[in-house]
């Protein structure tokens, strides 16, 4: 079973899904940088970056970004140790979760916006290192 880091983050915790790509998710005040395979489902997947790279279906992965994501509130957040995945809960039970398929490079980021912000980085090998906010230890 994954082991879940301990490590405050809970300024991300309300923060507002604000735009969906294929290589990041912005949030108000944050967003997450992505290199690795993510998706975002409720019951079913709603969304994934091959979803959004196909051109045949950009309106319709855009309607399904307005009508289900756009606005979601982040509930949770949970960063995993090795291989350090990382499953984010919204509002209306909608989850995205990021899993790293690299042995080598960074997988992922998760910045939280301004020069004192935390940032996140998914390191090779499936760590992660942090880097703190001013006066953290």
């Amino acid at each position: 079973m994954k082991k879940e880091i301990n490590l405050d983050i809970s300024e991300f915790i309300g923060l507002e899904l604000k735009e969906v790509n294929s290589d990041q998710i912005k949030f108000s005040k944050a967003i997450l940088e992505l290199w690795c395979p993510w998706r975002i489902y409720d019951e079913l997947i709603l969304m994934n970056s091959r979803v959004l790279d196909d051109k045949n279906n950009s309106k319709e992965a855009e309607r399904i970004v307005q009508d289900n994501l756009i606005g979601r509130k982040i509930k949770s957040i949970k960063i995993f140790e090795q291989p350090c995945d990382i499953r984010i809960e919204l509002d209306k039970g909608i989850i995205i979760e990021v899993f790293p398929d690299h042995p080598i490079y960074e997988s992922w980021n998760l910045k939280f916006e301004g020069i004192d912000g935390r940032h996140l980085v998914g390191t090779p090998g499936g760590e992660v290192t942090w880097f703190l906010k001013d006066g953290e230890e």
